[in-house]
């Protein structure tokens, strides 16, 4: 006869892989499962999860995770007190209002934070992922447009202010220069553009939160179709 599973044990297999050891600078601090990609060149790419928040720069923008770049530097970070230089990374800074855009299951979790890594491939500039998501942003539709514009100069009310105002440290760091204010903004916008923007549709498309609908529903059939076309090229999981 099978033995029965203590409480314990079986909590435990309920649990999300999580590996509790940690290999930055001592820090005790369960990391998810590394999400792998795939590129085109074959190497793939892989994203670490931290949810040590004191780890992290200053979370500006105000949302619940970041994406950091490997090699990159946090702007307002010495590189000696930034301990993921090696690698990509995403950072959490509030769990229980991710758990809450995904349905407070591990599932939903996981397929938000394998969009989210999607940013690594724009970071490595895979050739492949770069001209798909260079084809959507140039097909985008004249709704998708004043989306964008929108976001950019009012925000998306209630819940976050204009970008523009997010973006202003680094629009006055360019001011500060010497740029011309109009010539600084239009920098910082093709820049949040480029980091972000550009991404978020289609990290919407393959792993969105429980609002990816609201992305999806404003996308074309030929542009849901040349997305779907590129799922099987994505990750190595």
């Amino acid at each position: 006869m099978a033995r029965k599973k203590k409480p314990e044990q079986e909590e435990e297999r309920q649990r999300p892989a999580t590996n509790p050891t940690t290999t930055v600078k001592g820090r005790r601090d369960a990391v998810w499962t590394p999400i792998q990609l795939q590129t085109s060149d074959g190497q793939g790419a892989t994203v670490h999860i931290t949810t040590d928040a004191t780890s992290l720069p200053k979370n500006i923008g105000g949302g619940p995770l970041e994406f950091f770049q490997k090699g990159r530097v946090p702007k307002g970070m010495k590189p000696e007190d930034w301990p993921y230089r090696d690698r990509h990374m995403i950072g959490i800074y509030d769990l229980p209002r991710l758990q809450g855009m995904t349905g407070n299951t591990a599932q939903g979790l996981r397929q938000l934070l394998k969009g989210e890594s999607l940013h690594a491939l724009t970071a490595i500039k895979d050739p492949r992922w770069m001209a798909l998501r260079q084809r959507f942003w140039d097909s985008r539709t004249p709704g998708q447009r004043r989306m964008d514009e929108g976001v950019w100069t009012r925000g998306h009310p209630p819940q976050f202010p204009p970008m523009r105002e997010l973006q202003r440290r680094f629009i006055d760091e360019y001011i500060a220069q010497g740029v011309p204010p109009p010539e600084a903004e239009r920098r910082v916008r093709d820049n949040w553009e480029n980091d972000s923007r550009m991404d978020a549709y289609l990290r919407a498309f393959f792993h969105g939160d429980a609002n990816a609908h609201e992305w999806i529903a404003t996308m074309t059939d030929e542009q849901k179709a040349d997305l779907e076309r590129f799922r099987p090229y994505l990750f190595r999981e």
